[in-house]
């Protein structure tokens, strides 16, 4: 497992308030506590930081740490899933949930895909946020720079080069905007799990006298569907769905 010491990671993001600086208090003790092998209390710290509506990638990172060390697998990857989606990019969460997930007992097969899907794919998520982000802003820079020349030198819009060069600025602005807004929209929109306990019947229905379906284990991620008070619909990557208690799971 990669693991970092991070001791004034949140100063900044904690700053400002009565509640920020007794998170700081607890982002340090977790810490000491880690370093020292008190991984229970490292969690319990950790978890009055997410308590006080104060939280990054960090915190998430060095929870799932600690649970992971704890051998709570379920808790670890839902924690390390909390964090890759705050920090998509980070290697070290990355890493470390992977590690996680080899723990875990479901191995749940992705449905084969057409060459041409899994590239579109590849070309729709393989950006990151902050890279596509990016690209739109200078894109749509250039895009009004390239417009504004018109103005300025009013021959260089009859130039076959000129129109060239305007449409791709444009065209690529389009794109990289359309691709960043659909990321984010599936972001938003779309909403995910984690089993944290260590079995957990999934049934044909939201109650406890419904059919047993199968059952998954900690550790294993799935698409909320349908939420009730006490119940979630889910639905798995190789398309089986079915009921849970709300109470076996964690959102991320």
């Amino acid at each position: 497992m990669k693991t970092r010491r991070i001791f004034f990671f949140l100063l900044i993001f904690l700053a400002g308030s009565a509640a920020a600086d007794e998170a700081t208090t607890y982002f340090v003790q977790g810490n000491k506590a880690y370093e020292a092998g008190d991984f229970a209390g490292a969690i319990a710290s950790y978890e009055k930081i997410i308590d006080l509506k104060k939280e990054n990638w960090q915190l998430y990172f060095n929870l799932g740490n600690a649970y992971f060390r704890s051998n709570d697998i379920g808790k670890a990857v839902l924690n390390y899933e909390r964090a890759l989606k705050l920090a998509p990019e980070n290697e070290d969460v990355q890493f470390n949930l992977e590690m996680a997930l080899l723990q875990t007992t479901d191995r749940i097969p992705t449905p084969p895909k057409e060459a041409w899907l899994l590239a579109l794919e590849k070309l729709f998520y393989v950006p990151s946020f902050s890279l596509l982000l990016y690209l739109s802003l200078v894109l749509y820079a250039t895009f009004l720079l390239v417009w504004a020349l018109r103005y300025l030198f009013p021959l260089i819009t009859g130039l076959p080069f000129y129109r060239f060069l305007l449409t791709t600025v444009f065209i690529a602005f389009i794109l990289s905007g359309s691709i960043f807004s659909l990321r984010w929209y599936d972001q938003v929109t779309k909403k995910y799990g984690v089993i944290v306990q260590p079995a957990v019947k999934v049934t044909s229905s939201p109650t406890a006298e419904a059919t047993e379906i199968f059952v998954l284990h900690a550790g294993t991620k799935f698409q909320i569907q349908e939420e009730t008070a006490n119940w979630l619909r889910i639905r798995l990557r190789d398309g089986k769905t079915g009921w849970i208690s709300a109470e076996t799971a964690g959102r991320i």
